[in-house]
């Protein structure tokens, strides 16, 4: 698992993620990248990745955080994250951030 800002990544991620559910992604990329720089801006997300054994991205997770609650606001995983489970992965590293931070 990476920490990494690479809102281009994530979208294609969540897009996949509401693909395979034969949906469209409810947001747009613009929207994403706005919310991701307005919240590095302001030291108040984590992004994080897991990569498959090529380096490849195979899911995602966007965390929002104040200074009391910490938000899982957009994830999604390609086929072979899906099948590996590891949005667990994703949402266990969100958890751990929130008890680190307090």
């Amino acid at each position: 698992m990476v920490e990494s800002y690479d809102s281009t990544e994530l979208y294609k991620l969540a897009s996949a993620t509401f693909s395979r559910k034969s949906n469209r992604i409810p947001f747009s990329y613009e929207v994403l990248e706005r919310i991701v720089i307005a919240c590095k801006q302001n030291n108040a997300c984590k992004m994080y990745f897991v990569r498959d054994e090529r380096g490849g991205n195979i899911a995602g997770v966007l965390f929002v955080y104040d200074k009391e609650t910490v938000y899982y606001l957009v994830g999604g995983m390609n086929f072979v994250g899906k099948e590996l489970g590891v949005k667990t992965l994703l949402v266990y590293k969100g958890i751990e951030f929130a008890l680190e931070t307090g």
